[in-house]
């Protein structure tokens, strides 16, 4: 089970139903979504959706033995616990930041969700041409982030080591804004 795989924000009480075979489906009101990397969906209307859990026996006490990844929470719940992150792509010229909302639970892990949401990308409707990025495709985050006396020291898979300066200072650009509303005022870029 991924519980960060995806948010459902519950619009009214949910309703649990016995399906048989040691099997629950949970139906949930829904109008807003959020995906692993913090993009906030919205519908125009509520709709409804069946989550599965089964159940098992084990040493006489029953478990959740299988379900579906992600979790759901009231709309109340998600406002208290989750907040909107600016995470900056470049305009197409390279010339300014962009800002790309996104929500994640605030925490210790906001940083690395941060810099997870950059590496992937902008949100799908600024894909295309109204963004970019200077991430090169298929750079991934390598070890965990640590932050340092303000400093977060960001590592990346090898081929961010492998372009060149000017891209190298947008991607820390990038990053120093994007990170600065966690209270880091500077990145450090490793790469290998």
């Amino acid at each position: 089970w991924d519980p960060t795989a995806s948010v459902l924000i519950r619009e009214k009480q949910a309703t649990p139903e016995d399906l048989g075979d040691n099997s629950v489906g949970y139906t949930v009101s829904t109008k807003a979504s959020v995906s692993a990397l913090g993009v906030y969906s919205e519908q125009a209307t509520d709709s409804n959706e069946t989550l599965s859990y089964s159940f098992s026996k084990v040493k006489g006490q029953w478990r959740i033995s299988r379900l579906s990844d992600g979790i759901v929470l009231s709309r109340n719940s998600f406002e208290d616990t989750f907040h909107e992150y600016p995470v900056y792509f470049f305009d197409p010229d390279y010339r300014y930041l962009v800002p790309d909302v996104r929500w994640f639970p605030t925490g210790s892990t906001v940083p690395s969700r941060i810099v997870a949401a950059l590496v992937a990308g902008p949100s799908d409707w600024l894909q295309g041409g109204v963004v970019s990025t200077a991430f090169p495709a298929g750079v991934k985050v390598g070890s965990p982030i640590v932050i340092h006396n303000n400093t977060a020291t960001v590592d990346l898979s090898a081929d961010a080591a492998s372009t060149k300066n000017m891209v190298r200072a947008r991607m820390v650009n990038q990053l120093q804004l994007s990170l600065a509303g966690d209270e880091i005022t500077d990145v450090a870029l490793t790469a290998h």
